[in-house]
C-alpha cells in the first residue's frame, strides 16, 4: 500500500521566483551604485586630463557591465545549481525540449538545484535562460505537475521582457 501524498500547498502568486535571489531592479540599482564611483573618478581625473578621464570612465563602465552580466552565473552558483544531466532526469529534459519547441523558444536549458522543497525558477545566463528545478520538485511532482511548472515559467519568459536574458 502506498503512502498518501500530502495536500498541495496554497497558491502563492510569487511562486516560480526564489525568495533569496536578487530581482532585476536590485541588480540595476547595484549597477548604478557601482557605476557612480567610476563616473566620479572620471570627472576628477578628467579635470587634469580629459583623455585619461575618458579612459577611466570607459574602464569603470566596462567593469560594471561585466558585473551585471555575471549575475546569472553567480545566482546559479549561489544556489548550487548544476547543468541537467539528461540521463539522470530524462523526464525533465523531454518536457523542457517539447514545451520550448512548442512555444518557439530556442535558447533554454535546464539545471537542477539541491533541496527538498519544490522550487523552480528561470535565471538569465549569457544569451539563454536556464530553468532551475530543485531535486525536491523533480522527486515529488508527477509528470503532469512538472509539465505545468515548466510551461508556466516558459510562457512567462516568452511573454514578459523582464525574464528575457
Amino acid at each position: 500500500m502506498s503512502t498518501p501524498r500530502p495536500a498541495p500547498a496554497p497558491f502563492n502568486p510569487s511562486w516560480g521566483a526564489p525568495r533569496d535571489h536578487p530581482r532585476a531592479g536590485t541588480v540595476t540599482g547595484a549597477a548604478l551604485l557601482l557605476a557612480l564611483p567610476a563616473i566620479i573618478a572620471a570627472v576628477l581625473v578628467g579635470a587634469a586630463s580629459p583623455l585619461w578621464g575618458g579612459v577611466v570612465l570607459l574602464l569603470g563602465l566596462a567593469l560594471t557591465g561585466a558585473w551585471v552580466a555575471a549575475q546569472g552565473w553567480l545566482a546559479l552558483r549561489s544556489c548550487g545549481a548544476r547543468r541537467l544531466e539528461p540521463r539522470r532526469h530524462p523526464r525533465l529534459a523531454n518536457i523542457l525540449s517539447g514545451i520550448a519547441a512548442a512555444l518557439g523558444l530556442e535558447k533554454v536549458s535546464a539545471a537542477t538545484a539541491p533541496g527538498s522543497e519544490a522550487q523552480a525558477w528561470l535565471c538569465p545566463v549569457g544569451g539563454e535562460a536556464v530553468l532551475v528545478c530543485s531535486e525536491g520538485l523533480l522527486e515529488s511532482f508527477t509528470r503532469t505537475e512538472l509539465e505545468a511548472v515548466v510551461a508556466s515559467l516558459l510562457v512567462r519568459r516568452r511573454d514578459h521582457r523582464a525574464l528575457r536574458p
